[in-house]
């Protein structure tokens, strides 16, 4: 049973990559390559958006420690949290999605939290990055009016996955869900004060309503670098764009980081901005940049946790580090 999973799994991942692999050649078989030749770089605007790059990666932390909080853990401090944080996100990049949160789970219990929150809230956590993108993402495109880009088929499947989710991810739902779960595998439901609470998951949308409206600025400053008539009245385009990219990336489970998925997204919509030409350059690059700030990312994540370490390991109880709250 297990290798002919294995099997289909192996089928529907390639039968993926071909119908990407005919979709880009699709759309860059009739590119005007020669509008390259009038690009004009501004490396002043790249320098801007490293830093800024950084940020929206370094509050995904907070987010996932206000989940633990609510269902009655206590996270490490943000050095420690950062760099558990860091190496799940890293996981992104093997197929099946599965690898962040178990990197997560595997390396967070170090620090005496339980097994079954940290699963919990990566699931909750990884499902609200979509959840908040696609809502933030309709509203944005809904106020520039561009709503009919998005193709009937994108549009009707992106407002099924966002309500699905939403109705999954709600507590009451989400926490009867993992308890029949449990159930289903012969294990005892997780106590009371496992459960997610709405007053946790409300918060942890506002954080990451933040860390998309933080992430927008990097975007748009990449984006002007190689094509500067864009204005800041692009700004909610641009963001609705990369939000909707990225989720449907998240969404291909087959696709490491959403790769290809993400790409396609990004070269229909931003081709109304920008030259296809500049836009299939700009999408490529982008790849490039992201792969290095998630590297970024982590190296910061290890240099916080050298200057600020946990605390020597109690018996039992993993290392010990103070709260995120203190």
């Amino acid at each position: 049973m297990g290798a002919e999973h294995r099997g289909w799994r192996r089928a529907a991942t390639a039968l993926f990559s071909l119908l990407l692999v005919a979709f880009l050649a699709y759309y860059l078989r009739g590119v005007d390559w020669r509008s390259l030749t009038a690009l004009h770089l501004s490396p002043g605007y790249l320098l801007l958006a490293l830093p800024v790059s950084v940020a929206p990666r370094l509050l995904r932390p907070l987010a996932w420690a206000t989940l633990i909080r609510g269902c009655g853990a206590r996270p490490p401090a943000y050095p420690q949290i950062a760099l558990v944080y860091a190496k799940g996100w890293l996981g992104r990049y093997i197929p099946g999605k599965v690898a962040a949160i178990g990197g997560m789970v595997l390396f967070g219990s170090a620090y005496g939290i339980r097994k079954g929150v940290l699963a919990v809230t990566s699931v909750v956590e990884a499902g609200l990055q979509i959840v908040t993108a696609l809502a933030l993402c309709f509203v944005l495109f809904t106020a520039a009016g561009e709503t009919q880009r998005l193709g009937s088929g994108v549009r009707g499947f992106s407002l099924v996955a966002f309500a699905l989710m939403v109705l999954v991810l709600a507590p009451p739902v989400f926490n009867r869900l993992i308890a029949r779960g449990h159930r289903l595998l012969g294990r005892p439901a997780p106590p009371e004060e496992d459960h997610l609470t709405s007053r946790s998951y409300l918060k942890a949308v506002l954080w990451y309503l933040a860390v998309h409206a933080v992430g927008a600025v990097p975007l748009f400053l990449i984006l002007k670098a190689a094509w500067q008539p864009l204005t800041v009245s692009d700004i909610p385009y641009v963001t609705a764009t990369f939000l909707l990219a990225g989720a449907l990336g998240t969404l291909a489970v087959f696709a490491p980081s959403g790769i290809g998925v993400r790409e396609g997204v990004l070269l229909i919509l931003l081709g109304a901005l920008l030259p296809r030409a500049v836009a299939a350059l700009v999408v490529v690059f982008l790849r490039v940049w992201s792969i290095g700030v998630d590297f970024v990312f982590y190296f910061v994540a290890v240099g916080l946790d050298r200057a600020y370490p946990a605390e020597p390991a109690v018996a039992g109880h993993g290392r010990v580090a103070p709260s995120v709250d203190s």
